[in-house]
């Protein structure tokens, strides 16, 4: 689409102005305030009811050069003929006038508002909406802004650059996943999200790898010498003794006497030796029985230690969270004295300047009046806005807070639990070994005993002794302390199991740590690759020019942004030249990409020597003070 000619009266400081131009190349020259940047916002409020910077209202108003007051009771108008490859020319027409008011009571009409009327090929449309209409089969209204002006991409939110230059570059994770079929295993997924998870796991991992080492120590510290090879030794000696005595006391028997006091020796001696032998089994059976308790206390004080771990951890996340949570507070407390005060502000027009202090006149206090509660509305948004975002991380610290209190609560409860079950188990221990009572008071052992007394009273006082009695009572001391090394060795052989459990737990962890590094670098290689694959996707569309996407942070993450570079220069400290030219080749991207040839309307176009080649239609509009009205340079 082209512009072939420009009508303009009453519009702010342009009376009357008639513009023909050229297909391809048209400057216009002029002194300052001749209205070469008002042509523009002509433009742009013909197209859009905005001028060039997307604003509307009173600024439209014609207005005197000299005095700077308002023209009143009279009709803007803009008129634009705009031509297509057809060759076809349609005019279209943009006319607003004053609505004045007399209420009942007054002498005087008041200014209230204004109406707008529209036509196209001179025919009368009845609405700003099919205006629009009949507008857009000339003219790609959607992509006119973007495509009109230099200044008008680099000016947008980054974020709104962002999303266009990633369609422009037809970007896709698709492509990126196909030439890199390692991150395979990552599509589909939320990429911040499972860093997060993964960085938490490892350091959930290394903080129980160090819990395990400590009490391998604590184990190692306390362990008594002896393992199961010395328990089966143990147990293979005590019968073997066990099996001498049996036959010391046959051979007494053999090498007796057939008389009946050696037969009531021999029947004592094998009484004793079957008594020895079953209180020692008593006392074994004893001895384990306790152990046993011992054990059970043993795990319940290890769930113990591994709660109050647990309790720390959650205690000091929730601190952090605490002191997020107090930091967001403040923030939202200064916003809202920020939004009190936006409140408070005048809410009626003024009749001096807010910035000089000099009068204003009615229609200068109308200006000043609308500007201040445009930005203040805006500022309103923007507060309100932002504390939405406040308020809601609030909520969710204090939602993770809530989780790790209810944590502490159940840790503690279970802290409860397991002393609670030390003190049965305690008193279950207690209960049960006072209940044991001693061997000879059992049933079997007082039954023995008895019998042996029975048969000693039977012999009389000059009964000899048999034999091997010494021999027996030496085996019968031996098994007892066979028996307490036995028990040591029982107790070594659960600390060694103990160890063991915790050294595989060791193993098992350092497998997670392991995994969990293994995609954390993965993952750090996934989002290099993404983006330099995204940059150089969006780059190669353009020539001399550089997107910087994304940003590198203190803490060694990347954030998403978007800004131009020319030469290694933000645009933001660019010469006004070198900001035309890069506005230029950004306009013929997007037109290639868009598939359109819209205006270019250059404003200070002074200030570039060559601006790069288009195929669209250039507008040039240069201050030179050798002009006193605008004028088209003629080619």
């Amino acid at each position: 689409m082209i512009i072939k000619a420009i009508y303009i009266k009453n519009f702010k400081g342009i009376k009357d102005l008639s513009l023909q131009l050229d297909d391809k190349l048209n400057t216009f020259a002029g002194a300052n305030a001749t209205g070469k940047s008002s042509v523009i916002d002509a433009v742009y409020w013909c197209m859009t009811g905005k001028d060039a910077n997307g604003k509307e209202g009173v600024e439209f108003f014609p207005y005197d050069q000299e005095t700077g007051e308002i023209i009143h009771n009279v009709q803007t108008s803009v008129v634009l003929i705009l031509g297509n490859s057809n060759a076809t020319n349609t005019r279209f027409e943009r006319i607003m006038m004053e609505k004045w008011t007399k209420k009942n009571g007054e002498n005087e009409a008041r200014l209230t508002g204004t109406t707008t009327n529209y036509t196209v090929d001179n025919a009368p449309v009845g609405t700003q909406k099919l205006f629009m209409e009949y507008l857009g089969k000339s003219i790609d209204l959607d992509t006119f802004a973007l495509t009109s002006r230099p200044e008008a991409f680099p000016n947008l939110d980054w974020k709104k650059q962002r999303e266009i230059l990633l369609e422009v570059s037809k970007y896709s994770d698709e492509e990126l996943f196909k030439a890199h079929p390692e991150f395979a295993w990552l599509q589909g997924k939320d990429i911040d999200l499972l860093k997060s998870e993964r960085t938490a796991n490892q350091k959930a991992a290394v903080t129980a790898m160090k819990d395990k080492a400590v009490r391998i120590d604590e184990i190692s510290k306390n362990i008594i010498d002896g393992d199961i090879a010395n328990v089966a030794k143990c147990q293979a000696s005590i019968k073997e003794l066990q099996k001498q005595n049996a036959e010391l006391a046959a051979k007494d028997k053999a090498e007796s006497t057939d008389n009946g006091q050696e037969i009531i020796k021999s029947t004592i001696r094998a009484l004793e030796a079957e008594n020895a032998r079953a209180k020692a089994e008593f006392d074994i059976a004893n001895r384990d029985l306790s152990q046993k308790y011992e054990n059970l206390k043993s795990e319940q004080q290890s769930l113990i230690r591994e709660r109050e771990n647990g309790i720390n951890k959650a205690r000091s996340e929730h601190s952090v969270l605490q002191e997020r949570v107090n930091g967001l507070s403040r923030e939202l407390d200064t916003m809202r004295a920020d939004f009190k005060a936006m409140l408070e502000m005048p809410q009626q027009a003024q009749d001096v300047c807010p910035t000089c202090g000099q009068p204003l006149t009615p229609e200068q206090s109308i200006k000043v009046f609308a500007e201040v509660n445009l930005a203040k509305a805006k500022a309103k948004e923007e507060n309100i806005n932002r504390g939405k975002k406040k308020a809601a991380d609030v909520a969710l610290a204090k939602k993770q807070m809530d989780v790790l209190e209810a944590s502490i609560r159940e840790m503690q409860n279970s802290i409860q639990t397991c002393n609670s079950q030390i003190f049965k188990i305690d008193a279950e221990k207690q209960k049960t070994m006072e209940a044991i009572v001693p061997y000879e008071k059992t049933a079997d052992g007082a039954n023995i005993l008895a019998e042996i007394a029975s048969n000693k009273a039977r012999l009389t006082n000059n009964d000899a002794e048999p034999v091997h009695n010494q021999a027996i009572a030496d085996n019968n001391s031996k098994i007892d302390q066979l028996m307490d090394e036995l028990s040591t060795n029982n107790l070594s052989v659960a600390s060694r199991t103990n160890t063991e459990k915790y050294r595989a737990e060791q193993q098992e962890l350092a497998s997670t740590i392991g995994q969990c590094e293994k995609e954390l670098s993965e993952i750090a290689d996934f989002i290099r690759v993404k983006c330099e694959s995204v940059s150089q996707a969006v780059n190669a569309q353009f020539d001399g020019l550089e997107f910087k996407l994304f940003d590198q942070q203190i803490n060694g993450g990347i954030r998403d942004t978007c800004e131009v570079l020319m030469h290694k220069t933000p645009y933001r400290n660019l010469s006004n030249a070198e900001k035309i030219i890069t506005g230029i080749k950004i306009i013929n991207v997007l037109s290639d990409f868009y598939g359109v040839r819209n205006p270019i309307l250059i404003d200070n176009r002074e200030s570039v020597v060559e601006i790069p080649h288009t195929e669209s239609q250039v507008i040039n509009f240069v201050v030179d003070k050798n002009f006193k009205e605008l004028t088209k340079w003629e080619a």
